[in-house]
């Protein structure tokens, strides 16, 4: 099968297996790693906790993606 039917047949997939296939192969490229995965768990759990106790603040979104606009704007 060419490059070119192979395309066209996954074309006329619905979405939602498009998705799965798109899925795999991406993960086919760059496999996970379980213990980055876990650590970024780790460091989000912590995270949400700093948050939830007071500990830290949040920026509201509006104003980060401010921020983001005016630093690319230069």
């Amino acid at each position: 099968m060419t490059t070119l039917e192979l395309t066209k047949e996954v074309s006329s997939l619905p979405i939602e297996q498009r998705l799965k296939l798109a899925d795999i192969i991406l993960e086919s490229i760059n496999p996970p790693n379980h213990d980055i995965e876990k650590e970024w768990i780790r460091v989000a759990k912590s995270r949400l906790v700093e948050i939830q106790s007071g500990k830290v603040d949040t920026i509201p979104m509006k104003q980060v993606m401010q921020k983001l606009e005016n630093l690319f704007k230069k």
